[in-house]
């Protein structure tokens, strides 16, 4: 039954446009960014792996999330409804953020309507119990990245 939500999640990314050239450019300017870090010293390789994993688990929660919504037709209420859809994996150990440190490092916000626009963020990182909005967010149609506005 995991494997049906999934085709149906990837299939509503494929729909919504995930991989439009616009993108692309963003993770090349991304990329580029980390690459001038790296030459200036200021950020190491465990830095960027603990970046890395942050934006996995607020991914993993994300597609959780909306994995929920589309099983039950209702957006969960908290992260806490969402740990069937996780595999193997432990709510308790995504909820920690490798890179800030946060525990709960991430923050769910659950759309007031059945079809939020997909700009809507889902899923926030949070920086000392707070948001971080310079940090890879999770929006409603499936997509992560830094929230531009």
């Amino acid at each position: 039954m995991r494997v049906v939500f999934r085709w149906v999640v990837l299939s509503v990314m494929i729909v919504a446009g995930c991989g439009k050239a616009e993108d692309n450019e963003d993770k090349r300017e991304t990329r580029n960014n980390r690459e001038t870090e790296d030459q200036d010293g200021t950020a190491g390789d465990d830095d960027a792996q603990r970046r890395a994993m942050a934006t996995l688990n607020a991914r993993t929660l994300g597609d959780a999330v909306v994995i929920h919504h589309l099983a039950r037709l209702k957006w969960p209420e908290s992260l806490n409804n969402v740990q069937e859809y996780l595999d193997d994996k432990k709510l308790a150990e995504l909820l920690k953020n490798p890179h800030t440190g946060d525990n709960p490092g991430y923050e769910y916000v659950k759309p007031t309507v059945a079809r939020p626009d997909p700009k809507t963020i889902l899923v926030y990182q949070l920086r000392d119990g707070k948001r971080d909005m310079s940090l890879p967010v999770v929006y409603a149609d499936g997509k992560t990245g830094v929230h531009k506005e």
